[in-house]
């Protein structure tokens, strides 16, 4: 039962130790082959899917290619297995460069996409020296980090003043829900009502109460003043390798208001391109303008 506590803390106020530790589980699970494996077969079971034009990635894509010109420099947190680059080369001037934990994961994309630079890396120490870039973004790679402040300020860093970051994420503050917390009594099911049907009751019975009672009100009571940038210790992917889903290792809870008013109190400007309503109020597309 203890899996079902909610642990989560401030990746910046909380225990250093235990976030530590966190860290160097998530490093481990995203960067080591044997754990990775099935996460990285997720992420390909996308490649390949058509696009559209309501899609995020058609957004964010439109975006990069309408403010990036030749001689701009671009930066990619997360890479993965090179798909938004894929969708940006037909149309890319600017020079490209990605970035990924996991050197398997690097090598294959030199070998698929030798046009572009690849570089294994983490978002918490990027190998630039300041002002070397004039766009860094990600694309649904920000929820999983653990040390939330540290990889903002970094990819602020690496940007030329006047430069922009462009993040796409899951808004888990404005769903009330977060993905890889473990509800009921069991993972490999991803419903409460899949639950049910095998016949786990009990267990589907506490998962629909997990999720709609006890996760939305923690989320509704978190002082973001007293807990800026809250990170989950015990997510499912740690729990549970095998119960592979979208966001089953997602680390921080995410919120769009929380970094815009982070990013504001440096000075920096802030924007939404396709605004904060319909599918962009559950999903954020924010993007920060280096002072």
């Amino acid at each position: 039962m203890s899996h079902r506590k909610i642990q989560w803390i401030s990746s910046s106020k909380g225990n250093p130790e235990k976030v530590a530790l966190l860290a160097q589980k998530m490093d481990a699970f995203y960067g080591e082959f044997e754990q990775r494996d099935s996460y990285q077969e997720l992420l390909n079971s996308s490649e390949g899917l058509q696009v559209d034009q309501n899609d995020p990635a058609h957004h964010l894509t439109n975006y990069i290619n309408g403010v990036s010109q030749a001689g701009h420099q671009l930066l990619e947190i997360g890479c993965g297995g090179g798909n938004l680059f894929k969708l940006l080369a037909p149309e890319l001037q600017a020079g490209y460069t990605g970035i990924e934990m996991a050197e398997y994961v690097i090598a294959a994309n030199r070998k698929k996409y030798p046009m572009a630079q690849w570089k294994t890396g983490s978002a918490y120490q990027i190998p630039f020296a300041d002002q070397q870039m004039d766009l860094v973004y990600s694309y649904y790679v920000i929820e999983h980090f653990v040390y939330v402040e540290q990889g903002l300020k970094e990819m602020l860093r690496v940007l030329k003043p006047g430069g922009k970051l462009a993040l796409i994420f899951p808004d888990f503050v404005a769903m009330k829900r977060m993905s890889s917390q473990f509800l009921g009594l069991s993972a490999r099911l991803a419903t409460a009502k899949d639950k049910i049907r095998s016949g786990k009751i009990l267990d589907g019975v506490l998962s629909l109460y997990d999720s709609k009672v006890k996760v939305p009100k923690y989320i509704e009571q978190i002082d973001h003043n007293n807990m800026p940038f809250p990170v989950n210790l015990n997510p499912i992917c740690l729990i549970d390798g095998q119960a592979v889903r979208p966001d089953y290792d997602a680390i921080y809870v995410a919120s769009k208001e929380e970094i815009a008013t982070w990013a504001k109190s440096l000075g920096h400007q802030v924007e939404f391109p396709k605004g904060k309503e319909g599918f962009y109020h559950h999903q954020a597309f924010i993007v920060i303008t280096k002072k």
